[in-house]
């Protein structure tokens, strides 16, 4: 695979990726100014391949996957750039031609079922009418596919559960059931956007072990969308950390966790509870975000970094410091170690 389809940011984007996104900006406006919750990202994301999305809340990663899905709704719009799904433009295409790609070309897994499942409608008929809104294919056919999803993702007594509503199920079946009619279409790029933030950690692995054996099965290509790098440190083949609406660090994910070259990927991973000894105080990155309406000129992390200088009031660039290993920093950490080494 070459460089650009490794999703350096700024880089030509592959034309063999399944899904090419370059220099893509979402804003949102709001009576006090321009909100750019996206800034020029670009990334690739091959077939069978599993990205994570990683930051903080605030970071643009879920706005991130809701402009690839063409959800961002008034009074937020994609405002520049460019998202290629196999070869087809999604930037600026009509209402009606997202509706045909959303569902059999790219699909969306929610953090809360709750809210992505009708609470009034019986599993069957959102499954059902799922399959019947992107596929000719008749009511009986549709039901046994159903039944079949519902089996696909570990439910128990699938034809039981059809005639359940969602209030009735654990956090976990919900989930299940979102993922269920995620990929009933049969989607090539599926998006999870923090899909195990409300469940317990038990859950959580057996909603990522099911993920991972349907990317593995169906060979679908999966973006993770999360705050937790030890979830993406799981699941995922890449990662790419944003902070204030940009890409500040991707690459291949055991390379990243291992050897972080940013500042803020380094404090993310130290901040981490399996890095710290039992008993002792969490190391915290000092300070808060900026606030999108004010960001510092040049790299919005200066504020908060150790390694800051005069020269960081410029904006850098994305710049590869190993082969498909980019950082955005004019201070890199320049040796390698473990991650809670501060060089």
């Amino acid at each position: 695979m070459n460089a650009a389809a490794r999703g350096a940011e700024g880089r030509p984007v592959s034309t063999q990726a399944l899904l090419a996104v370059d220099n893509l900006c979402t804003s949102f406006f709001t009576d006090d100014g321009e909100v750019r919750s996206v800034d020029g990202v670009s990334l690739c994301l091959e077939r069978g391949e599993v990205l994570g999305l990683v930051g903080e809340s605030g970071s643009g990663k879920s706005v991130m996957g809701l402009s690839l899905m063409g959800l961002v709704d008034s009074p937020g719009r994609i405002v520049g750039g460019s998202i290629r799904l196999d070869g087809v433009e999604l930037v600026g295409a009509p209402e009606h031609e997202l509706r045909r790609l959303r569902g059999p070309r790219i699909g969306m897994i929610f953090q809360d079922p709750l809210m992505s499942l009708n609470p009034v409608l019986r599993i069957e008929t959102t499954l059902i009418e799922t399959l019947m809104a992107h596929e000719s294919i008749n009511h009986a056919d549709a039901h046994r596919r159903a039944l079949a999803a519902l089996a696909d993702v570990g439910i128990p007594s699938p034809a039981q559960r059809m005639r359940g509503y969602p209030h009735e199920m654990s956090g976990g079946m919900r989930q299940r059931v979102a993922i269920a009619a995620a990929l009933l279409p049969g989607p090539q790029l599926l998006i999870a956007d923090e899909p195990t933030t409300a469940l317990d950690v038990t859950i959580q692995s057996q909603i990522l072990h099911l993920l991972q054996n349907l990317v593995a099965a169906r060979g679908l290509a999966l973006i993770m969308v999360s705050h937790d790098l030890s979830v993406v440190a799981s699941l995922a083949d890449r990662v790419a950390v944003m902070y204030a609406g940009r890409i500040v660090e991707s690459g291949p994910v055991r390379r990243i966790l291992s050897q972080p070259a940013h500042p803020y990927t380094r404090g993310l991973i130290r901040s981490a509870p399996v890095m710290s000894e039992p008993g002792t105080p969490l190391p915290q990155i000092r300070g808060v975000p900026p606030s999108p309406l004010a960001r510092p000129a040049g790299c919005a992390f200066a504020p908060r970094c150790d390694r800051a200088s005069a020269r960081c009031t410029a904006m850098p660039a994305l710049q590869e410091v190993h082969a498909g290993h980019a950082v955005r920093c004019w201070h890199p950490h320049p040796r390698t170690g473990a991650p809670g080494e501060v060089a």
